[in-house]
């Protein structure tokens, strides 16, 4: 990975940025455990990394996530978010919520 003579490779460090620690860290965490310990609360933020870094089984599991922790409370929210994500499933089952 490092072979070039590049910034990273001289350094032996690549920064990534404009993504939080904690949610990078539950991505790693997702990629050797296939789990995530708060997705609850990190879907949406996931998501987002998720779809940056294409890793669509974990887009997958936190389309799943938002579905099943919809409430009135974040519905808007995950409304909204469906809808600029083109995520029809979540962006339908908002619109039911917040019609119910």
């Amino acid at each position: 990975m490092f072979e070039h003579e590049t910034k990273e490779a001289k350094e032996k460090c690549i920064e990534i940025q404009n993504v939080d620690s904690d949610i990078f860290r539950e991505m790693l965490l997702y990629f050797y455990t296939g789990q995530v310990d708060d997705l609850k609360n990190n879907a949406v933020e996931l998501y987002t990394l998720a779809d940056r870094y294409l890793v669509d089984s974990l887009k997958t599991f936190c389309t799943h996530s938002m579905i099943q922790c919809m409430n009135i409370k974040n519905a808007a929210e995950l409304y909204y978010f469906g809808r600029m994500k083109e995520i029809p499933v979540v962006a339908e089952k908002a619109g039911r919520v917040l019609l119910a």
